[in-house]
């Protein structure tokens, strides 16, 4: 569970197996400060957690520094569930809804999803880092849409595993009122995935289980066939940064994030009711990142109050231009898989106070909108149509707090939408 920095992905290896259009993933920068920012951190950047969001940023660290964060995201994923494509429901067995019906699958994931060291000597800065870019378990059943007249959709069973880390190292460098920053990242790929379609039986107005208007017969003997994907990969990326300190009010800064891609095999195998083709069909496909591009400021129109605004463009499209077609016997061009390139507007505001003890006290805002990213069928056929559908863009808000000591700081955010809530609390230690 992508956003710049904080948005989400569409869902997983790019074939056209079922389980890739319902479920997507949440990939996001580190660190609960900007998180509270809703994201906008590109023009600040000035703890460890630069090293990912933006390495140009660790120039600003003056102490040596450890950091650390937990986040637990909490996801809502969307399919075609049941309901009518087109034309109206006959009223026999379950086809009794028009219009499509989608249903969601509520999942969550919890854990350390970043750690690093900064080392600041001079105008220069290193560190090295340990990134959880994703960490994902899902699955979902799906009744099967009624498509054009008796056309239905198989009930199908998906399931999903999908975990990258990230090990980087980085290193910035400080001249005048300019810093410049560059990163290098291993990041290491486990995938697993799912899908059994089941059989329904003739005549086509058979209401009974199993049958063509009936409730699905999800048994191993009623098994027509299996699409899985597979993956365990590592490939490297790099992650580019400038700062630029115009006056004491204003910061502006640009990063340009390398998406790692990853190789998937594919397979597709028939089952006890296999109607089509008997023979098991392998693949290579992919599973690709999109590129990411970012500029931020951030204006200080008190020593007490910061305002940021990023703006990111997100490369989604580079998800489908190598789109694979898992079906044995289907002649489908993957050209009618398509997703658009996302804009993103990122705004935070950050004020701080002084507390009881003396030290400052944080409160922070945030909110950005995520456009609409799934993976969308664009051809004549009404299955895919129904199955690859666009979705809806989401509005995040968040907010956070921090408290800051000579040696540690502490920050704690929640970033809240329908379809993706994240919480984190992180910590740094100062030497």
């Amino acid at each position: 569970m992508f956003f710049l920095f904080a948005a989400a992905l569409p869902a997983a290896a790019q074939t056209n197996a079922e389980v890739n259009a319902g479920i997507q993933f949440n990939f996001s920068t580190p660190g609960a400060r900007s998180l509270g920012l809703g994201g906008a951190f590109l023009a600040l950047a000035d703890d460890a957690t630069a090293a990912y969001s933006n390495p140009a940023g660790l120039t600003a660290l003056s102490r040596p520094e450890v950091s650390g964060e937990t986040r637990r995201w909490g996801f809502t994923n969307t399919y075609t569930d049941r309901g009518r494509a087109a034309g109206a429901p006959i009223g026999n067995g379950v086809d009794t809804v028009a219009g499509l019906r989608k249903g969601e699958d509520e999942e969550s994931a919890i854990g350390l999803s970043f750690l690093s060291a900064v080392y600041p000597k001079g105008r220069w800065a290193v560190a090295i880092y340990r990134h959880e870019l994703a960490d994902f378990d899902g699955s979902f059943e799906a009744q099967g849409a009624f498509l054009n007249g008796l056309q239905r959709l198989r009930p199908t069973r998906n399931s999903m595993s999908l975990d990258i880390e990230n090990l980087g190292l980085a290193t910035a460098c400080h001249l005048n009122d300019l810093s410049l920053g560059i990163g290098i990242s291993l990041y290491d790929f486990r995938l697993k995935s799912r899908t059994q379609r089941y059989y329904l039986a003739f005549p086509p107005d058979d209401p009974a289980r199993g049958g063509n208007s009936g409730l699905p017969l999800y048994a191993d003997t009623n098994l027509e066939d299996t699409q899985t994907q597979s993956g365990d990969d590592r490939a490297v990326g790099v992650n580019a940064g400038v700062l630029w300190q115009l006056n004491d009010d204003w910061r502006f800064g640009a990063v340009y994030r390398q998406g790692p891609k990853f190789k998937v095999d594919a397979e597709y195998s028939p089952g006890p009711r296999a109607t089509g083709s008997k023979t098991s069909v392998r693949r290579a496909a992919h599973f690709d990142t999109p590129d990411v591009f970012g500029i931020g400021a951030a204006y200080l129109p008190t020593e007490m109050t910061t305002i940021t605004l990023d703006l990111v463009r997100v490369r989604y499209a580079d998800l489908t231009r190598t789109f694979t077609n898992i079906y044995p016997t289907l002649e489908e061009e993957p050209g009618h898989y398509r997703v658009d390139d996302a804009d993103e507007v990122h705004l935070g505001v950050e004020h701080f106070f002084l507390s009881i003890r003396g030290m400052p006290f944080a409160a922070r805002i945030g909110a950005w909108r995520d456009p609409d990213h799934k993976i969308r069928y664009t051809g004549d056929r009404g299955d895919f149509r129904a199955l690859f559908r666009a979705g809806n863009g989401h509005f995040h808000s968040s907010a956070g707090i921090g408290l800051s000591g000579t040696r540690f700081q502490v920050d704690a955010a929640f970033d809240y939408s329908e379809q993706v809530r994240t919480a984190s609390l992180s910590t740094v230690v100062r030497f």
